[in-house]
């Protein structure tokens, strides 16, 4: 979640002089993100709950 919050800071405020490499932190969260829902999806019990 932290970093995450980075990346949306970083988009937030380019403009106003936040260095380029902050944006690295963010970028595996998206990759995280889906890997645990996927894994989530696959053990839940109920498939359709979980989607809605």
């Amino acid at each position: 979640m932290i970093l995450m919050f980075i990346d949306h800071v970083h988009q937030m405020f380019a403009g106003a002089g936040v260095p380029g490499w902050v944006d690295w932190f963010g970028r595996p969260v998206a990759t995280i993100f889906f890997f645990m829902a996927v894994e989530g999806f696959i053990h839940t019990r109920n498939q359709k709950r979980y989607m809605f």
